[in-house]
């Protein structure tokens, strides 16, 4: 990845996560909204075979998302009968954006991946999605990662006048456990041991603790409310269409340094949700935290583990 500005470079990772973070109030942690939709419809209703196609078929008249623009009659009957080895199939794919039509002027994607093995087996549907939400982003492309911060031009000189704050993160799903939306409990719970290992060898200015959302104190969840660290409950029909609350608060998780610049969430959105920040513009000390965090706590090793 090749980035000429500090600018550029917190561009580029905040495209990376274009899902809205919730910021918690104190009494809002535990609140979740009567009129949401919680998963799933007929994803796993073995008996939707019985029917054809043509009588399965969602209706998408009125819909505004990538998936709806791409699904046709057609992929939906090609495809509808396929699942990953782990069980996802095209339904509990498309659920998400059947449920949530989207916004005349706001195009959503409409659908969520269940496991890596889904870009294979629902590539017919997921390609040409992909490809329209990134921009022409083909299936030949290949993600550039550069955790070098040598190679970071300049990030150093932003003005403190104007930059109170700067931060870099990303999303990290861990290879051989499939991803939010179709992970199980014990899934989820591995993810945060194999998180909790992995952090506890960072040391120096990144030693620090694991906060678990079902043991927190009333005390600890206080206090990362008011460091806005905390993240809350999904409430998103978006995220709850797609299964991404269920078991809540089971197997999240807050770890952060002790000098509280350095955060990873745990099973929120993504597997892990890495976070790099500090006061002021200096945005190559921020990434250069960022990549040794990465790194020196063997979470990209951890992404390569379990295949």
């Amino acid at each position: 990845m090749e980035v000429q500005t500090a600018c550029e470079l917190l561009l580029y990772y905040t495209q990376q996560q274009q899902q809205t973070i919730r910021r918690p109030t104190a009494d809002s942690t535990t609140r979740l909204q009567s009129d949401v939709i919680m998963p799933f419809g007929n994803t796993h209703n073995k008996l939707k075979m019985n029917y054809s196609a043509e009588q399965e078929y969602p209706d998408l008249s009125k819909h505004n998302n990538h998936m709806a623009k791409v699904l046709t009659p057609e992929i939906y009957e090609n495809l509808r009968d396929k699942e990953t080895p782990s069980g996802f199939t095209l339904d509990d794919l498309i659920q998400t954006g059947v449920d949530n039509p989207g916004h005349p002027f706001i195009m959503t994607v409409g659908c969520v991946a269940g496991d890596e093995e889904s870009y294979e087996v629902f590539k017919e549907l997921l390609d040409p999605v992909i490809e329209d939400r990134h921009g022409g982003y083909k299936p030949s492309d290949k993600h550039k990662t550069d955790l070098n911060p040598d190679n970071l031009q300049g990030g150093d000189d932003l003005d403190p006048n104007y930059v109170l704050s700067s931060r870099v993160r990303t999303g990290r799903s861990v290879r051989g456990f499939c991803l939010p939306p179709h992970c199980s409990r014990g899934e989820r719970r591995a993810i945060e041991n194999l998180s909790i290992e992995s952090l506890d060898l960072l040391d120096g200015d990144l030693k620090g603790k694991y906060f678990a959302l079902k043991n927190m104190t009333e005390e600890e969840q206080q206090q990362l409310i008011d460091d806005h660290f905390l993240f809350d409950k999904p409430v998103s029909p978006l995220l709850l269409a797609s299964g991404m609350a269920r078991d809540w608060p089971d197997g999240r998780g807050i770890w952060h340094n002790d000098n509280k610049t350095f955060l990873v969430w745990v099973n929120e959105e993504d597997h892990l949700r890495v976070i790099s920040m500090q006061k002021g513009g200096n945005m190559k000390e921020v990434f250069n935290r960022f990549c040794t965090g990465l790194t020196k706590g063997d979470i990209e090793t951890l992404l390569l583990m379990n295949t």
